[in-house]
């Protein structure tokens, strides 16, 4: 059976696992369906985390896991590259072997990618995370073909601290953050 095409990659964070999970199986089904008339089969590959000092990718990788589970579709698992399977050690510190992937939507062609450009409003994504806005959000629209970041209430408990904080500060703390 030939798939549909469509294609949902998403950034796992520990927050909202359930409703993110939820959402990109919603809206392959969708777009599976407009473009073949049912929904197909569906894989999933999974990349990321490695052998960290908390155990926090084991937690985090467990917990997507348990999401796929709980969900009503069948969902074949193809791929999976994550925690101990991620990771490498230079010296002496466990790093992940691959750190973003990139997928070819015209042949579903999976591959490890580097991004040094974080594409528009980098900042304005980050101060969503920093100002503790949470939860998975659509940022690329197929319908549209566009990459929409939409608005949100900036709240942030440490204001006084930010606001007097040098660059650096901001920077370090927005990226740690968004990337736990």
């Amino acid at each position: 059976m030939l798939g549909s095409g469509a294609t949902s990659l998403g950034h796992f964070d520990g927050d909202s696992t359930d409703d993110g999970i939820k959402a990109m199986i919603t809206c392959v089904k969708l777009l599976s369906k407009s473009k073949c008339g049912s929904s197909g089969r569906i894989e999933l590959h999974m990349f990321g985390g490695f052998h960290d000092d908390r155990g926090t990718s084991n937690k985090l990788t467990i917990s997507i896991l348990r999401a796929i589970q709980n969900q009503n579709e069948r969902i074949h698992l193809c791929s999976a590259c994550v925690t101990d399977f991620n990771d490498t050690v230079e010296k002496g510190l466990h790093k992940p072997i691959i750190y973003g992937i990139g997928i070819n939507v015209q042949d579903g062609q999976i591959y490890p990618a580097t991004f040094l450009d974080k594409g528009p409003d980098e900042w304005i994504r980050h101060a969503r995370i920093f100002g503790g806005v949470r939860g998975m959000v659509e940022i690329y629209n197929s319908t549209y073909k566009e990459l929409r970041i939409m608005p949100y209430d900036y709240r942030h408990g440490m204001r006084p601290v930010s606001v007097d904080a040098p660059d650096e500060y901001i920077l370090q703390h927005s990226l740690y953050i968004s990337t736990l």
